[in-house]
């Protein structure tokens, strides 16, 4: 349920009823699999290597070493969250991913385009801003490619910016992928909302 806001300067506003979770936005290479990983760097020592085959829906797949925590995926599901799929993956990470990190294997995926050039020239921004135009409620967004998403898109950071006052941009380094330091970005994040 949604409610209507009167902003100073007499516009409407759409705003989340009070029980609508935050979203999390998840990318999963760079961010749940740290595909450059170092040992010596990350947070949680329960990194596994997984053997996972990509099908891309067309008869193409690709067979990738993952690099996953159960630990970090645990933490994940335990935040007061709505956690969406954002990521390259698309369907597959439901299927893939989540099992072996222990996320719900019936996430929510806003999956990348089958072809053309999207309005904003990045799939992924024009998926969260069509998603928070919609539903506006406070978001966090984590990508390791969140830098080069904002360059790349003209007007990227800004329009992301300006989707919602209550957001937080999370760049994991692809080494470590979400790390403690994060969570607990994430979690003050949530706390002041």
């Amino acid at each position: 349920m949604k409610t209507t806001n009167h902003t100073d300067n007499g516009t409407q506003s759409s705003s989340p009823s009070r029980t609508a979770l935050p979203y999390l936005f998840l990318d999963v290479d760079g961010v749940l699999n740290a595909y450059d990983c170092d040992e010596d760097l990350v947070s949680f020592d329960d990194f596994v290597v997984h053997e996972v085959s990509n099908d891309d829906g067309n008869g193409f797949s690709l067979t990738f070493d993952l690099w996953l925590s159960k630990t970090m995926g645990e933490k994940l599901s335990g935040l007061p969250v709505e956690i969406v799929w954002l990521t390259t993956w698309g369907h597959n990470a439901n299927k893939k991913i989540s099992p072996l990190v222990g996320l719900s294997e019936n996430l929510e995926t806003l999956p990348p385009p089958s072809a053309g050039i999207t309005s904003h020239g990045v799939w992924k921004l024009d998926n969260l801003v069509r998603r928070v135009k919609n539903d506006p409620r406070p978001f966090i967004w984590i990508d390791d490619e969140l830098g080069w998403i904002q360059r790349k898109a003209p007007d990227g950071e800004a329009s992301s910016r300006r989707l919602h006052e209550r957001h937080l941009f999370i760049q994991p380094d692809p080494r470590t992928g979400i790390s403690i330091a994060d969570f607990d970005r994430i979690a003050e994040f949530l706390d002041d909302h």
